[in-house]
């Protein structure tokens, strides 16, 4: 019993900080993009929980919706997009900021992509609003996911400025950032939503 109060003590401890850190990111920033920081320990308290958020909406919304197999194809899709855009993304922001004259290990471009997707994650909840819903509710939710996408390019510059990124460099490192962001995302999109189609199409024949 003991083992679970501090467990659940701890993972509230952790949500709280992800609220400080939403807040305010610079102190959070630089805390954890310390080289001295556990990478499978930040990536396990701050990344996994919020990136279950939207597969976990989309899992309910579907199960109440349709059949227990479409719950499940869509919530893995779901997972898979966010991150799929997360670890591609990562991989590739090292070579895409050395044009600009700046060195940034993939371990730090990992964590900057991780910490700039956190509102778009946390905003996962909000899928919960179905797409038949009366169309102002789905307007607004739909939009309450993009501004909050909007923040984590904030997230994004605030990070690139704690490694110490030449200001100058920072505007056009962050316009290039947050472009193949969103072309990545809307090219997994279109790819795994197409997929999953197809796998429906399968199951459900």
């Amino acid at each position: 019993m003991a083992i679970w109060q501090n467990k659940i003590t701890e993972t509230i401890k952790h949500w709280r900080q992800l609220i400080v850190f939403l807040r305010s990111p610079d102190d959070f920033l630089h805390l954890h993009l310390q080289p001295s920081r556990i990478f499978l320990r930040e990536i396990y308290t701050y990344f996994i929980p919020p990136l279950a958020i939207r597969p976990i909406t989309v899992f309910l919304r579907s199960l109440i919706l349709d059949a227990p197999t479409t719950a499940i194809i869509l919530a893995i899709s779901s997972f898979i997009l966010q991150a799929g855009v997360w670890l591609i993304l990562g991989a590739i922001l090292p070579t895409m900021v050395h044009q600009f004259q700046t060195q940034i290990r993939e371990r730090e471009a990992l964590l900057i992509t991780g910490f700039a997707s956190l509102p778009l994650w946390l905003s996962g909840a909000l899928f919960l609003v179905p797409d038949t819903a009366p169309l102002s509710l789905f307007f607004v939710s739909r939009l309450f996911v993009f501004i909050l996408a909007l923040y984590g390019a904030f997230i994004a510059y605030r990070a690139f400025t704690v490694l110490g990124v030449k200001r100058e460099a920072c505007a056009p490192i962050l316009a290039v950032f947050s472009a193949a962001y969103a072309v990545l995302y809307f090219i997994l999109f279109v790819v795994i939503g197409i997929t999953s189609h197809i796998i429906l199409f399968i199951f459900t024949a």
